[in-house]
């Protein structure tokens, strides 16, 4: 999958366990997303907005040919789909409130 790192996009991306070529557009939080994504063994941060467009086809076959980065998002999907339910926090926020 390819994006421009919205966190949206890139958390689904990164729950599917769907490796990703991530390239900011406008905003740090994209950058930052990206940096992530390739730290984590996901996925191909590919800097420089849309000036790196060029590199987009090479960094897709990258993922397409190999497993790792396939290996690694599922790895990263696992661990998100182990952790504690959002709905959880409300409980622990009215546990918290009323001590």
């Amino acid at each position: 999958m390819s994006s421009h790192g919205g966190y949206g996009t890139t958390m689904a991306a990164l729950a599917a366990g769907v490796p990703q070529v991530v390239m900011p557009l406008f905003s740090v939080d994209q950058r930052i997303n990206a940096e992530h994504v390739a730290a984590a063994g996901a996925g191909v941060h590919l800097a420089g907005g849309p000036a790196a467009v060029e590199a987009l086809p090479d960094a897709v076959a990258t993922l397409l040919a190999g497993s790792s980065h396939r290996a690694a998002a599922r790895a990263v999907a696992q661990e998100m789909a182990s952790l504690a339910p959002v709905a959880d926090a409300v409980t622990l926020l009215e546990r918290l409130a009323l001590a």
